[in-house]
């Protein structure tokens, strides 16, 4: 694999607010390992949600120090999703209410 990692389409997607009706885009973002565990699962839910979408990743991880363009196309018009990000030791990182419009990039950190 690569230190660019694979391309991931995801079941999600953002489209930005603005006075006139909003067309659904696709949201882009590069997941950046540079904690010292591998990542074994990554969820991002709306926040209207109550529970975690499926693993992004799949059956796939990202290794430490590797990184991953995501794609989140889901066609809702908002920038408030939930992130759940799960290491191979089991701990995890939480995001509530993050902005995904304005991100270009995400890195995990010990």
């Amino acid at each position: 694999m690569s230190q660019k990692g694979v391309l991931v389409a995801v079941g999600l997607a953002v489209a930005v607010a603005a006075a006139f009706p909003a067309e659904a885009e696709d949201l882009k973002f590069t997941l950046i390992n540079e904690s010292s565990a591998d990542i074994t699962a990554l969820q991002i839910s709306p926040v209207s949600t109550r529970n975690w979408e499926e693993n992004i990743l799949g059956r796939d991880t990202l290794p430490k120090g590797y990184e991953v363009d995501i794609v989140i196309a889901d066609n809702l018009s908002t920038c408030s999703y939930d992130m759940l990000i799960t290491f191979k030791d089991g701990s995890n990182i939480e995001e509530r209410n993050y902005n995904f419009c304005d991100l270009k990039s995400y890195t995990a950190r010990d």
